[in-house]
């Protein structure tokens, strides 16, 4: 990434609006201390403008994706943490993202090369000083695309959609995203060739002087990772679930069953690092680093499950024998991550402890996950909004003595919308 920002400007732009805001937003904190954003908005304002130019000037099939989708991928990150109240830029860039896909690759024969040429040279990594043109997509490509998936995912969790999983799936598969029953576990399958394709990245790009260490250590952790990537999917797949289970009665009990049945699936294929994970305990320290990364995936998995239960319980706070062990494990997980990495591990467990803050009857519980969003509300604007509009659902569930509608809550204008 820096690689390409030392010959891109528009991802140098972006690379120093990312830093400079990050450091301006931590002196903010900083009691008496009041400093502008003038210096990160300038850069990312020329980020934008040198974006727009390169994609209206350059023909389709000249586009550097790479360098685009490197400088898209900063911007999502900026938009995520300090964006705007309506979240406007972050489904902007999204957007802006499956645009480049469909134009770059509707015509082609797929994103991916087929897997007796998957590891040819020119498909390995961006070609940063000049826009050759490909046929598929390259394994650093890839990779990003994941990570915006990720976004993506995310923002779909709280009622804003993007094009980019619509754009992703046309192109890998025929069925659409409202597909019929049983279509979404091909996706998931589909899904993960695209995670197979980019896995080879950081050993291709390093090449012979790769460390045995770090090539064994990815061996080790490949698992994990592609148990992760699922778990974006099924987030997704519930999210969808959530958009359509008012209006179509039978739409949705049609896609709940698809949803039981990928996390069924999901759970038999990795059941071996999620009974790993359930038997971890805070003795196990992070040498290794599977272990912190069960701490962090694993949560993702049982969040999944709170998310998918919460849409289908109703207004109920009663909890059924499923929503409360995927509590005890997300809690359990979290107590562990804390004592090893502090507030930085609830960063990358934000999502489950959200979860855990609406379904969990536990007041102690709740108080230590309430105290982990304040403390966390230093890394990003994200997750203030998300720790006041907790405040507030936590608050209002409790006097109501049942759940509330989470969508309906952000869509009446009354709380600032984020992306955990």
């Amino acid at each position: 990434m820096f690689k390409i920002a030392e010959v891109n400007p528009v991802v140098m732009h972006m690379v120093l609006a990312v830093g400079g805001r990050e450091m301006e937003f931590q002196r903010k904190l900083q009691k008496g201390y009041e400093v502008g954003t003038s210096s990160s908005l300038w850069h990312y304002s020329n980020a934008l403008k040198l974006m727009a130019n390169a994609i209206g000037n350059e023909s389709a099939n000249r586009l550097n994706v790479d360098s685009t989708y490197t400088a898209l991928y900063l911007m999502l990150f900026y938009e995520q943490k300090y964006g705007d109240e309506k979240c406007a830029g972050l489904i902007h860039h999204l957007d802006g993202a499956a645009l480049i896909l469909k134009q770059q690759y509707s015509h082609k024969t797929g994103l991916f090369p087929t897997a007796s040429r998957a590891h040819c040279g020119w498909a390995l990594s961006s070609h940063v000083h000049g826009s050759t043109p490909k046929d598929h997509l390259s394994l650093y490509a890839a990779r990003l695309l994941m990570w915006m998936v990720n976004f993506a995912t995310s923002a779909a969790s709280y009622g804003l959609d993007s094009q980019l999983h619509a754009t992703l799936y046309k192109l890998m598969t025929t069925t659409t995203v409202d597909g019929q029953a049983g279509h979404y576990i091909r996706l998931l399958e589909k899904f993960e060739q695209l995670h197979h394709f980019s896995s080879p990245l950081y050993r291709v790009v390093w090449g012979k002087e790769y460390p045995q260490s770090e090539l064994l250590d990815d061996v080790e952790n490949r698992n994990i990772f592609f148990l992760e990537g699922a778990c974006v999917q099924l987030r997704f797949m519930v999210a969808q679930l959530a958009k359509f289970q008012d209006a179509e009665t039978e739409a949705a009990t049609r896609w709940a069953s698809d949803v039981e049945l990928s996390v069924e699936s999901i759970r038999n294929r990795f059941c071996d690092l999620i009974e790993v994970a359930e038997g971890l305990s805070v003795a196990t320290d992070n040498s290794h680093r599977l272990v912190p990364n069960l701490r962090r995936v694993v949560p993702l998995f049982y969040a999944v499950i709170l998310y998918f239960l919460r849409l289908r319980s109703g207004q109920s706070q009663s909890l059924c024998p499923q929503q409360v062990e995927a509590l005890r494990h997300i809690m359990n997980l979290a107590f562990q991550a804390h004592k090893y990495d502090g507030e930085k591990a609830m960063v990358r467990i934000a999502w489950p402890l959200f979860m855990v803050a609406l379904e969990t009857n536990d007041h102690l519980h709740r108080e230590w996950v309430l105290s982990r969003f304040h403390a966390i509300s230093q890394f990003g604007l994200n997750f203030h909004r998300a720790y006041q509009f907790l405040l507030h659902v936590v608050d209002l569930q409790s006097r109501l003595g049942g759940r509330v509608d989470v969508r309906g809550q952000l869509q009446s204008g009354e709380f600032g919308l984020f992306v955990i």
